[in-house]
């Protein structure tokens, strides 16, 4: 029996405190290539391919809460 590709586990799929850091795909601005943050939330999906996370970036002071795309950041392990 085939698997439905919505129910395939994602092991690069980020979870609640995953460290990450912007990739060169960013289309936020203040955020550069590198700046590192911490996924609150996600995955969250809007019916797109996409799915959306929440993360609280390091740089700002207070902290920053912004969403991203996943291809905007990566794991920073």
């Amino acid at each position: 029996m085939e698997i439905p590709h919505s129910k395939v586990v994602n092991p690069s799929v980020l979870r609640a405190g995953d460290p990450v850091r912007v990739t060169r795909v960013n289309r936020m601005p203040r955020y550069e290539e590198g700046d590192k943050g911490l996924v609150v939330m996600g995955p969250k999906g809007l019916g797109g391919e996409l799915l959306y996370y929440l993360v609280m970036m390091h740089k700002d002071d207070p902290p920053r809460y912004v969403i991203f795309t996943e291809d905007e950041i990566e794991p920073d392990y």
